[in-house]
């Protein structure tokens, strides 16, 4: 592999790494890296909850992948949230989910791609499997174009927000203020 490779292999994390795989994206191709079964994705898609995510074929070969030390009861679920998102990604690319969001539905439309509601409904999502539905419904209304890795990380901010018992010290680290930040800042505003 020439260095060039192994410097973006690095810079990738395990999450995008593996969604390169799955998708066999040109990225995948360019890099030499073997593509994944291409019923892994499928298989994802029709996942119910995180407890199918988890016993599936595709959850178990990006488990496999994790470096031993990561591989926790605790980073268990984490992940299979991610593996579960990560499936309804069509596209990688530079944008975040928030300013992918807020984007204009379409030329000369004045309301974002994902509503506000629909917005506001993420991010006060009650727990980990009404958040993931969501989440998903979310990504496929931008076409499934976001940055993998930034997904991949803000989920796992979220998750590990939402599992704390005490709230962050600094508001501004939460991932659902963060999104609200980003989104509001990018939304098409209300004449």
């Amino acid at each position: 592999m020439s260095t060039d490779n192994n410097q973006a292999e690095g810079s990738l994390g395990l999450y995008a790494r593996w969604w390169h795989r799955l998708t066999n994206s040109e990225f995948c191709q360019a890099s030499k890296w073997p593509p994944l079964p291409t019923a892994h994705k499928a298989i994802l898609k029709r996942c119910h909850n995180l407890d199918e995510v988890m016993l599936s074929e595709p959850f178990q070969a990006l488990w496999q992948m994790m470096p031993e030390e990561k591989q926790s009861a605790s980073r268990m679920e984490v992940a299979a949230l991610i593996t579960w998102v990560l499936a309804s990604v069509r596209k990688d690319s530079k944008e975040s989910l928030a300013t992918n969001m807020a984007r204009k539905a379409g030329e000369g439309s004045e309301r974002p791609r994902v509503s506000t509601l629909r917005f506001q409904q993420l991010i006060k999502s009650r727990d980990i499997e009404e958040f993931a539905r969501r989440l998903r419904r979310v990504v496929q209304q931008v076409d499934g174009t976001v940055s993998v890795q930034a997904l991949a990380r803000e989920v796992e901010n979220w998750y590990w927000q939402h599992r704390s018992s005490q709230p962050s010290i600094e508001p501004a680290k939460r991932q659902v203020l963060k999104w609200a930040m980003e989104y509001y800042a990018v939304a098409p505003k209300a004449s």
